[in-house]
């Protein structure tokens, strides 16, 4: 896979835009599940060993060798990381596993009109797992020139137009293997679907920041 690809400039940094679904299922529980594993650590290297890391997709390759138990693999992907000298995302699925069981009861109608989304967010602890996650909702339908209201949301935030506290410095990228989940929702009522995604991390000791609704 050309990991070149997916990705856009943004006031001299990049942002990493939506992978094109024939090349991942994020709705699944493990995307690289039919990956060989020689396949995961080629694709690992290439995800990390770059300007701008792939760091989102190098921590479910990460997540799906730690599964494994036959070709020691586990060991070779997680010297990656350790060579580039970067921490996957460990509470990754554990995240997933939590917006995926939230948003099962949100009414998704045949046009979304507006989303849920997560920007990964560094700068923490080793306690708090190195990482945290922003939660942001969004409605626009001016994309301008974007390809979805996600991208154009996060792009915002990284050039600090109506950004999130702290998002232009401390955001890392979106985190597509979330925002998948909750993307084509009812604009109704958005503010309370954030909030419900929000606790839903925060339940599982992940650091999150966002607008939480009283009430």
């Amino acid at each position: 896979m050309q990991l070149t690809r997916g990705v856009n400039k943004v006031d001299k940094r990049i942002l990493r835009l939506q992978p094109k679904p024939t090349y991942f299922d994020f709705c699944v529980s493990r995307p690289f599940i039919k990956w060989e594993n020689q396949q995961l650590l080629e694709f690992t290297q290439g995800a990390l060993h770059r300007d701008w890391p792939a760091l989102e997709l190098a921590s479910l390759a990460y997540l799906e060798a730690e599964k494994r138990t036959r070709g020691n693999i586990f060991p070779k992907v997680s010297s990656e990381f350790d060579k580039a000298g970067i921490q996957p995302i460990r509470w990754l699925n554990k995240a997933r596993d939590a917006i995926r069981g939230v948003s099962s009861s949100f009414e998704r109608p045949p046009a979304g009109m507006a989303s849920v989304y997560y920007i990964l967010l560094g700068g923490y602890s080793k306690q708090s797992g190195f990482y945290g996650c922003y939660v942001g909702q969004t409605a626009s339908t001016n994309l301008e020139g974007y390809a979805d209201r996600v991208t154009k949301r996060a792009a915002q935030h990284f050039t600090g137009i109506h950004a999130g506290r702290g998002l232009a410095e401390r955001g890392v990228e979106p985190l597509w293997s979330l925002n998948c989940f909750t993307e084509s929702l009812k604009a109704k009522d958005i503010k309370s679907k954030e909030t419900a995604c929000s606790l839903a991390l925060s339940s599982v000791s992940i650091k999150t920041k966002g607008d939480i609704q009283e009430g």
